[in-house]
């Protein structure tokens, strides 16, 4: 006996995959690199439209699909979703809701949460604090950078130094303080000689100037060895 059926296979609404950041952080007036994504989730999708909900009114520079200042919305396609950047404006914490479709047998929607942060930042302070030995010649070994493209590095001030620093190779030193200053570019070169051993507390502040400058403190433990001496004879 032969018979013949129908074998009726369903699709399931897939929506798209948002991937990549979920939050992101910049100075005022700063250039904001969105950092999320919007994947197919198989190769029968089609992906559609992407909307954001929730952003500030105030942003510039939008570098694709359409932003409406008024409600805080922007819409547009997934390759301008995935290159999204623009600028940053004023200060606040904004919570913001991300809708991504896909078009088809098997259209579907796919919401994500994503953070901006707008704040007055200062730059990034990195590198590890370098030792020297009594005596001895120390580089300093920290980096002061901007965090994006729209800031400009003032100046950077140590305090906590110990008083018996010499050969300091720029900028602007006070041994009755424990205190320098100088640009960015002083600091990021920094070298001096180091005095009596000991373990000095310091705190570097580096500021930004521009429409997002800031600052940034940073505590270190600068160390000077001792030196083993015999005695004099």
């Amino acid at each position: 006996t032969t018979a013949n059926y129908t074998l009726s296979i369903n699709p399931v609404a897939e929506g798209p995959v948002l991937g990549g950041a979920t939050a992101a952080t910049v100075g005022v007036g700063g250039v904001v690199t969105f950092a999320a994504s919007d994947t197919v989730s198989d190769g029968d999708d089609t992906l559609g439209s992407v909307t954001i909900t929730g952003l500030p009114g105030d942003l510039t520079n939008v570098s694709g699909g359409s932003y409406t200042a008024a409600t805080g919305t922007w819409t547009g396609t997934a390759a301008q979703f995935n290159a999204l950047t623009f600028n940053a404006g004023a200060q606040g914490t904004f919570n913001l809701t991300i809708r991504a479709a896909t078009s088809g047998a098997e259209a579907s929607t796919s919401t994500e949460s994503y953070t901006l942060t707008v704040s007055n930042i200062g730059p990034t302070i990195s590198g590890t604090l370098g030792s020297a030995n009594e005596g001895g010649q120390l580089t300093l070994g920290l980096t002061d950078a901007v965090r994006d493209s729209g800031d400009t590095l003032g100046s950077v001030t140590i305090t906590g130094l110990p008083g018996d620093l010499t050969s300091f190779n720029g900028g602007s030193y006070t041994a009755a303080t424990g205190t320098w200053t100088g640009t960015a570019a002083q600091f990021n070169a920094l070298t001096f000689k180091a005095g009596e051993d000991g373990q000095f507390g310091i705190t570097v502040s580096a500021t930004e100037s521009g429409v997002g400058g800031g600052t940034t403190t940073a505590n270190y433990t600068l160390s000077i060895n001792p030196v083993a001496e015999g005695p004099v004879l």
